[in-house]
């Protein structure tokens, strides 16, 4: 019966934060540090699913470059490859490198770094966006 009652308070904090997020009224530090961390991570779960895209774009890309017997040709799909795999690792790098343990640090540090995270990831969704577009454009 306690483990009802713990399991009931666990979802109702949760559900309360989930709903003071949405509605920006969010006053526990948990609950700023969350909403905090969803935007970062909304970022990274809207590009990382577009890897997959780059490896496609990669591999027609190889195709183009081995079809290719103009030196200039090849040096312009080349660059669009290294544009491609310059995304992809900076997705991974960032991936790596982040930390999401960060439930026991004070409010102010977690929302420092979680800012600089954002700046980090939306330069990663840029380059994953524009390498993808200039790719497609190209081989169209």
């Amino acid at each position: 019966m306690a483990r009802f009652f713990i399991l009931g308070i666990i979802i109702f904090s949760i559900a309360s934060c989930t709903t003071s997020s949405s509605e920006g009224d969010c006053t526990s530090d948990l609950c700023i540090k969350q909403q905090a961390y969803d935007k970062v991570i909304a970022v990274h779960d809207e590009v990382m699913p577009k890897l997959s895209q780059i490896s496609d774009l990669k591999g027609r890309i190889e195709e183009q470059m081995n079809a290719s017997v103009d030196s200039i040709t090849v040096a312009s799909w080349t660059a669009l490859m290294e544009d491609l795999d310059a995304a992809d690792e900076a997705m991974w790098v960032w991936m790596r490198q982040f930390n999401s343990d960060l439930e026991e640090l004070p409010l102010a540090e977690v929302l420092e770094y979680l800012q600089e995270e954002q700046k980090k990831i939306d330069g990663v969704a840029d380059m994953i966006n524009g390498s993808i577009a200039k790719a497609e454009e190209r081989l169209k």
